[in-house]
């Protein structure tokens, strides 16, 4: 995808992908029907995103880019051990 989607837009699509009605995620997010639709209009502008198999690669591909960007977990220090 050339630009990323925002964090709602893949919250919308996610459940658009769950089968959720444009109705039942406006009232998820108590928006009106109008603004989940949007949402969708720009999802669909993104490009080779035309159906719903296409959308499910674009969020997973979004979903691992955000993994892959977030700040990397410290691992736990070592357990210090008393010598005496």
């Amino acid at each position: 995808m050339d630009e990323e989607l925002t964090a709602h837009e893949r919250r919308v699509a996610a459940m658009v992908l769950d089968g959720l009605t444009d109705k039942q995620i406006a009232g998820a997010f108590a928006v009106s029907t109008r603004a989940v639709e949007l949402h969708l209009t720009r999802i669909h502008r993104e490009p080779g995103i035309r159906r719903r198999a296409q959308l499910a690669v674009a969020v997973a591909v979004a979903v691992a880019v955000d993994r892959s960007n977030a700040a990397p977990r410290r691992p736990p220090a070592p357990p210090v051990y008393d010598s005496r």
